[in-house]
């Protein structure tokens, strides 16, 4: 099924963050609240309630990679009116159909809420917001990353494995802290729409703060 026209953006870091003309400084990228203000300043003014669901926007921040800087990828209902050296826009591809195999890239906000009360008469309480624990966390309860990344996913890709899994907590010194995790994986495409709905609303949480952006690439 075709998706809704969506535009996916590439803002390299280091000519956005630059402290200069205006424009932010690199520090701003440990802050949750001044990076979604830098993201939504490249779509001009936007009123509402929500800005961000105003324009479609979710973004992620993507790391330098060999031979490539970290960048802001942001995936909108239109292009950025502002004008920055080195971005490029362009429009996706349509939803992979079903059965399709597929690699994903997702930035997602890991935390899961729970009840005081402790697990067990030796366990003592749970914290009210505790972090989905690491596949390879020797002390996981369960579930683990894998597990719970496909319960968000599911409906929309099926046989959901991870192949990298990158833990980042900024803002530790401004009002908002927020956790960000990077998983890439592999599966498979079960229902197009599903996955079109999860790739427009985004997943989870902290969607103003640089999660809930989900990419997919067909393989094979």
């Amino acid at each position: 099924m075709p998706r809704p026209s969506t535009v996916l953006t590439l803002v390299p870091l280091h000519k956005i963050f630059t402290g200069r003309n205006g424009m932010p400084g690199p520090r701003s990228l440990d802050n949750p609240l001044a990076l979604h203000s830098t993201v939504m300043r490249l779509f001009g003014p936007v009123h509402g309630d929500s800005p961000r669901a105003a324009t479609g926007v979710l973004f992620r921040v993507e790391p330098a990679a060999p031979g490539k800087p970290g960048a802001l990828l942001i995936r909108s209902a239109a292009p950025p009116v502002a004008e920055v050296e080195g971005m490029l826009s362009r429009a996706e591809a349509t939803t992979p159909a079903a059965g399709t195999p597929v690699a994903f890239r997702l930035s997602v906000n890991a935390v899961r809420r729970a009840s005081t009360r402790g697990r067990d008469a030796g366990t003592g309480p749970r914290p009210a917001t505790y972090s989905v624990p690491r596949d390879d966390d020797p002390n996981n309860e369960g579930p683990g990353m894998t597990e719970w990344v496909a319960d968000r996913l599911a409906g929309a890709i099926g046989g959901v494995e991870l192949l990298n899994h990158d833990r980042n907590v900024i803002g530790r010194k401004t009002p908002r802290v927020v956790q960000t995790d990077l998983v890439d994986g592999f599966g498979v495409v079960e229902d197009p729409e599903r996955l079109t709905d999860l790739l427009a609303a985004g997943v989870g949480r902290a969607k103003n703060y640089g999660c809930g952006l989900l990419t997919v690439k067909a393989i094979g």
